[in-house]
C-alpha cells in the first residue's frame, strides 16, 4: 500500500495498515510475526536500509582491526566479549558496523525519521519478519564467530540477513527499545521488499510531529538520548594509522532460513506479476521469466557456496537442490493461474 501521512495519528494508522497487509502477504499473525521500525531523515535510494560497513568498504580484517581499536580505547571493556557484543558496543559507539539500527518501538523511529529539519521528506520503514534471535543466542553468536574466522565447515549466505532482538547492553538500547538486522558476509544483499513497507513523511510537518511525540507520549532528545558520546573520530583516527546452541547443525539451520526467506521474495515476485496481468503478452512473460532466472542465479549462487565448504557437499547441494525444484513447481503453479 505504502503511506505518505502529514500528521502523527495519521502515521500510526498508517503504519497499522501495513502491518496487517503484511502479515497477510507473509501469512503470520501476531503469535508469529516480528514487527519492527526504521526511521530515516530521507530517502537513501540504494543505500537505504544497509548498515554504514557497506558504504565504507570494510573487510573481514578491517573488521578485526576495528574491534582491537575498540579495545585498545576501552570502548570495549572485556577482553573476551563476543564478535556479536563487539559489533553492538560498534553501532552505539561510532554507528560503524554490519548492523543496521531497528526499533521495535514505532514512536521512536518516527522520532528519528523526524530528528532533522529540512526540505527532504522522511521515511518510516515498517518490518515483519518470520524469525529472530537473541543477541545471546549460542547459533548467532557461533555465526558471527564462523563469519569472521571464514569457517569453510559451516554456511555463510551473503543475503540471509538475521534479527536480533532486545538486548540491553547498554541503557541507549534500553530506552529505543533497539534491536539490530545482521548482514552477513562483505558484499551485502539489501532486504527482500517482501519484509517492509514504506511510510513517506513529508518534510513540513516533522517539526509538528515531534512536538506531538512531546505532547502525547513524552518522546524527547533525553529520554532516547540517555548520553554522548564524542570518541569517534579519534577511534577513527587510529584506525587510519594502522591501530586499528549446542549441538545444532548450522549449515541445516542456514538453509532452513535461507529458502524460507527465498519463498517470500519469490512469493512477492508472483504477486506483482499478478498485478500486471492486463499488461501486453511479450511483457507478462517477460515477467514470468525474471523470476524463473532470480531462482536459477540463487540455484547457482547457493551450489558455488555450498562447494567452498569443507563439509559433505554432495548432501547439502543435493538437498539444496530438492528445495529448488519444490521452488520452482510451485512458480509453475501459481504463474499457470495468472
Amino acid at each position: 500500500m505504502e503511506g505518505y501521512t502529514k500528521d502523527l495519528f495519521g502515521i500510526l494508522s498508517t503504519a497499522k495498515l501495513e502491518i496487517d497487509e503484511l502479515r497477510s502477504f507473509l501469512e503470520l499473525d501476531e503469535s508469529n510475526s516480528i514487527i519492527a521500525f526504521r526511521g530515516e531523515p530521507q530517502d537513501y535510494g540504494d543505500t537505504k536500509l544497509l548498515p554504514s560497513m557497506n558504504r565504507i568498504n570494510m573487510s573481514i580484517n578491517d573488521e578485526k582491526n576495528f574491534f582491537d581499536s575498540l579495545r585498545d580505547y576501552g570502548i570495549i571493556s572485556d577482553n573476551s566479549a563476543s564478535y556479536v557484543e563487539k559489533a553492538i558496543e560498534a553501532q552505539h559507539y561510532l554507528q560503524t558496523s554490519r548492523l543496521l539500527d531497528i526499533s521495535f518501538n514505532v514512536l521512536i523511529s518516527i522520532y528519528f525519521a523526524t530528528l532533522q529539519d529540512n526540505d527532504l521528506d522522511a521515511q518510516l520503514y515498517v518490518f515483519c519478519f518470520p524469525k529472530c534471535f537473541s543477541p545471546s543466542s549460542q547459533y548467532i553468536n557461533q555465526y558471527y564467530t564462523n563469519m569472521m574466522e571464514n569457517n569453510k565447515k559451516n554456511l555463510i549466505l551473503r543475503n540471509n540477513f538475521k534479527v536480533i532482538t532486545h538486548g540491553y547492553y547498554n541503557e541507549r538500547m534500553k530506552l529505543q527499545s533497539g534491536g539490530f538486522v545482521l548482514f552477513p558476509s562483505e558484499n551485502m544483499a539489501p532486504i527482500p521488499k517482501c519484509f517492509y513497507r514504506t511510510i513517506t513523511i513529508p518534510s513540513g510537518y516533522k517539526e509538528s510531529i515531534r512536538k506531538d511525540l512531546v505532547t502525547y507520549f513524552s518522546i524527547y532528545e533525553s529520554s532516547v538520548f540517555p548520553e554522548k558520546e564524542k570518541r569517534k573520530e579519534i577511534v577513527l583516527e587510529a584506525m587510519k594509522r594502522g591501530r586499528v546452541e549446542k549441538n545444532q547443525n548450522y549449515i541445516d539451520l542456514e538453509l532452513e532460513s535461507y529458502f524460507e526467506y527465498l519463498t517470500y521474495d519469490i512469493k512477492w515476485d508472483i504477486r506483482e506479476v499478478s498485478e500486471f496481468k492486463n499488461a501486453k503478452g511479450i511483457e507478462l512473460e517477460d515477467k514470468k521469466n525474471r523470476i524463473y532466472r532470480k531462482l536459477r542465479k540463487a540455484n547457482h549462487d547457493l551450489k558455488k557456496s555450498i562447494e567452498e565448504l569443507s563439509v559433505d557437499k554432495e548432501f547439502y547441494i543435493e538437498k539444496a537442490q530438492f528445495n529448488f525444484e519444490g521452488l520452482k513447481l510451485m512458480c509453475e503453479e501459481e504463474l499457470r493461474r495468472i
